[in-house]
Protein backbone atom coordinates (compact mmCIF):
# COMPACT_ATOMS: atom_id res chain seq x y z
CA UNK A 1 0.00 0.00 0.00
CA UNK A 2 1.29 3.22 -0.33
CA UNK A 3 0.19 6.76 1.19
CA UNK A 4 -0.96 9.27 -1.88
CA UNK A 5 -2.20 12.67 -1.74
CA UNK A 6 -5.73 12.86 -4.13
CA UNK A 7 -6.85 16.35 -4.31
CA UNK A 8 -5.72 17.63 -1.32
CA UNK A 9 -6.31 14.30 0.85
CA UNK A 10 -4.49 11.88 2.40
CA UNK A 11 -5.45 8.29 0.93
CA UNK A 12 -4.28 4.71 0.69
CA UNK A 13 -4.63 2.69 -2.04
CA UNK A 14 -2.53 0.58 -3.93
CA UNK A 15 -1.26 2.24 -7.20
CA UNK A 16 0.82 1.02 -9.78
CA UNK A 17 3.59 2.82 -11.59
CA UNK A 18 2.02 3.92 -15.07
CA UNK A 19 -1.54 3.63 -13.99
CA UNK A 20 -3.87 6.71 -15.00
CA UNK A 21 -4.12 7.12 -10.97
CA UNK A 22 -0.36 6.90 -10.84
CA UNK A 23 -0.54 9.37 -13.59
CA UNK A 24 -2.85 11.49 -11.85
CA UNK A 25 -1.38 11.22 -8.31
CA UNK A 26 1.73 12.43 -9.66
CA UNK A 27 0.23 15.60 -12.13
CA UNK A 28 -1.03 16.34 -8.50
CA UNK A 29 2.33 16.35 -6.31
CA UNK A 30 3.78 18.52 -9.22
CA UNK A 31 1.20 20.74 -8.97
CA UNK A 32 1.32 20.77 -4.95
CA UNK A 33 5.20 21.01 -4.93
CA UNK A 34 4.92 24.12 -7.62
CA UNK A 35 2.17 25.95 -5.40
CA UNK A 36 4.48 25.39 -2.37
CA UNK A 37 7.59 26.67 -3.97
CA UNK A 38 5.82 29.71 -5.51
CA UNK A 39 3.82 30.67 -2.33
CA UNK A 40 7.54 30.44 -0.65
CA UNK A 41 8.83 33.03 -3.26
CA UNK A 42 5.92 35.47 -3.11
CA UNK A 43 7.22 35.29 1.03
CA UNK A 44 10.72 36.09 0.37
CA UNK A 45 10.29 38.59 -2.43
CA UNK A 46 7.45 40.45 0.19
CA UNK A 47 9.70 40.12 3.32
CA UNK A 48 12.59 41.56 1.42
CA UNK A 49 10.47 44.34 -0.33
CA UNK A 50 9.34 45.44 3.35
CA UNK A 51 12.61 45.68 4.74
CA UNK A 52 13.99 48.01 2.52
CA UNK A 53 17.50 49.51 3.01
CA UNK A 54 18.27 51.75 6.01
CA UNK A 55 18.95 54.68 4.96
CA UNK A 56 19.40 55.99 8.68
CA UNK A 57 20.57 53.45 10.33
CA UNK A 58 24.08 52.02 11.61
CA UNK A 59 27.07 49.71 10.09
CA UNK A 60 25.07 47.25 12.30
CA UNK A 61 21.95 47.87 10.78
CA UNK A 62 23.10 47.93 7.17
CA UNK A 63 25.17 44.29 7.78
CA UNK A 64 22.01 42.90 9.48
CA UNK A 65 20.13 44.29 6.05
CA UNK A 66 23.03 43.09 3.78
CA UNK A 67 23.12 40.10 5.40
CA UNK A 68 19.29 39.45 4.79
CA UNK A 69 19.36 39.91 1.40
CA UNK A 70 22.26 37.60 0.73
CA UNK A 71 20.33 35.20 2.54
CA UNK A 72 16.89 35.76 0.68
CA UNK A 73 18.73 35.96 -2.40
CA UNK A 74 20.33 32.66 -2.02
CA UNK A 75 16.93 30.72 -0.75
CA UNK A 76 15.44 32.56 -4.41
CA UNK A 77 18.32 30.38 -6.50
CA UNK A 78 17.50 27.28 -4.31
CA UNK A 79 13.59 27.68 -5.19
CA UNK A 80 13.99 28.12 -8.80
CA UNK A 81 16.45 25.46 -8.74
CA UNK A 82 13.74 22.89 -7.46
CA UNK A 83 10.96 25.00 -9.82
CA UNK A 84 13.44 23.97 -12.64
CA UNK A 85 13.78 20.27 -11.65
CA UNK A 86 10.50 20.11 -11.58
CA UNK A 87 9.73 20.98 -14.94
CA UNK A 88 12.13 18.77 -15.76
CA UNK A 89 10.66 15.61 -13.70
CA UNK A 90 7.25 16.83 -15.33
CA UNK A 91 8.54 16.33 -19.02
CA UNK A 92 10.01 13.00 -17.81
CA UNK A 93 6.68 12.22 -16.85
CA UNK A 94 5.16 13.12 -19.97
CA UNK A 95 7.98 10.88 -21.89
CA UNK A 96 6.51 7.76 -19.42
CA UNK A 97 10.34 8.03 -17.81
CA UNK A 98 9.35 9.41 -14.86
CA UNK A 99 9.59 7.31 -11.53
CA UNK A 100 12.20 5.42 -12.70
CA UNK A 101 15.69 5.18 -11.61
CA UNK A 102 18.48 6.40 -14.12
CA UNK A 103 21.26 3.52 -13.85
CA UNK A 104 18.82 0.44 -12.18
CA UNK A 105 15.75 1.34 -14.27
CA UNK A 106 13.71 0.03 -11.07
CA UNK A 107 10.50 2.34 -9.80
CA UNK A 108 11.27 4.91 -7.38
CA UNK A 109 8.69 4.57 -4.75
CA UNK A 110 6.34 6.75 -4.63
CA UNK A 111 7.04 8.39 -1.21
CA UNK A 112 10.57 9.31 -2.41
CA UNK A 113 9.28 10.94 -5.24
CA UNK A 114 6.65 12.22 -3.19
CA UNK A 115 9.30 14.19 -0.82
CA UNK A 116 11.86 14.83 -3.75
CA UNK A 117 9.76 14.91 -6.91
CA UNK A 118 12.78 14.92 -9.24
CA UNK A 119 14.69 12.48 -7.97
CA UNK A 120 16.63 10.31 -10.98
CA UNK A 121 17.68 7.47 -8.76
CA UNK A 122 16.33 5.14 -6.39
CA UNK A 123 17.63 5.44 -2.96
CA UNK A 124 20.07 2.76 -3.29
CA UNK A 125 21.87 4.01 -6.65
CA UNK A 126 21.76 7.59 -5.28
CA UNK A 127 23.45 6.10 -2.32
CA UNK A 128 26.06 4.49 -4.14
CA UNK A 129 26.91 7.91 -6.55
CA UNK A 130 27.26 9.43 -3.48
CA UNK A 131 29.91 7.37 -2.07
CA UNK A 132 31.41 7.08 -5.62
CA UNK A 133 32.00 11.20 -5.35
CA UNK A 134 33.13 11.16 -2.04
CA UNK A 135 35.67 8.69 -2.81
CA UNK A 136 36.85 10.41 -5.95
CA UNK A 137 36.50 14.13 -4.69
CA UNK A 138 33.82 15.13 -7.79
CA UNK A 139 30.69 14.34 -9.02
CA UNK A 140 29.84 10.84 -10.57
CA UNK A 141 27.40 10.57 -13.33
CA UNK A 142 26.22 7.22 -13.98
Amino acid sequence: MQRIRKYGQQVRETIRSGSPEWSQAVTVMFAEHRRRIQGELVTIFGRLRENGHPENGDDIDRAAFGYDQELGSARVNQLNQMLRQIEHAAARHAQSRYGRCGHCNEGIPLARLRSLPFALFCRECQETKERRERLLGRSFAY
